[in-house]
């Protein structure tokens, strides 16, 4: 993803697969972007969004950034319950990322 001096903000979207068993809520505590925790969490339907604070001082250097998710046992995700290749789509603005997990 293309972002500003690194910022994975100020939302990311991560749209699971329809098999992934969701809870109504998750704690924003539940969840790391690059290992803090966002100031926010929403769920709309398969969709999770993540509120990053934006930081103090932001630079105006624009290019390609790596950025990581994690959501922690506490988020209380679900694998699905039938073994496959599942797709995973993170969304930051116009742009998108997809990875897959497999459940065996």
């Amino acid at each position: 993803m293309t972002l500003q001096c690194g910022w994975p903000g100020p939302v990311l979207d991560v749209v699971f697969p329809a098999a992934e068993r969701l809870p109504n809520a998750i704690p924003h505590s539940a969840v790391l972007v690059d290992g803090k925790s966002p100031s926010a969490v929403a769920r709309t339907g398969r969709t999770v969004s993540l509120s990053a604070a934006r930081p103090q001082a932001l630079c105006d250097a624009i290019g390609p950034a790596t950025v990581r998710i994690t959501f922690t046992r506490a988020a209380g995700l679900g694998n699905p319950t039938r073994a496959g290749a599942y797709a995973v789509t993170v969304r930051h603005g116009a742009q998108a990322a997809r990875g897959s997990f497999a459940v065996r």
